[in-house]
């Protein structure tokens, strides 16, 4: 199942298994108004692990985990030109999860990167792939 609003994309139910490590990864081209790139695995809410990519200089701000997560790796790799490759990979101790991603502001907390802003990002994406190890 696919949703989206004005401020993020979320792929839900997406079906794993219990102690897999899953790849979570996701192409982003930057925009001139664009600052920054939220990605989130999540089970169970506050289950989650959160990255967010620094879109102007190619880095990663940070990354945060909370709950039935482990082993989190983040990492942002320039690709082509303006295109990144955005990526999580973790070990899930759950059976499903949801991908959330979307533009956000370079200023926000990463635990609160999908949060609404002053400030209006944008971004260009592939679709997601979730890579089962």
């Amino acid at each position: 199942m696919f949703s989206s609003d004005a401020a993020d994309v979320r792929l839900e139910n997406q079906k794993i298994s219990k102690g897999e490590t899953i790849e979570v990864s996701v192409y982003v081209k930057k925009r001139r108004d664009s600052s920054a790139f939220g990605l989130r695995v999540a089970g169970v809410y506050p289950n989650r692990v959160d990255a967010v990519f620094n879109l102007r200089n190619g880095s990663l701000k940070g990354g945060r985990s909370k709950g039935y997560f482990e082993n989190e790796k983040a990492s942002i790799k320039l690709v082509d030109k303006d295109w990144y490759q955005c990526k999580i990979i973790v070990k899930s101790n759950i059976d499903q999860v949801r991908v959330v991603l979307g533009p956000t502001d370079i200023n926000k907390s990463v635990k609160g990167w999908e949060s609404k802003s002053k400030i209006l990002s944008s971004v260009y994406t592939a679709i997601p792939v979730i890579i089962r190890e």
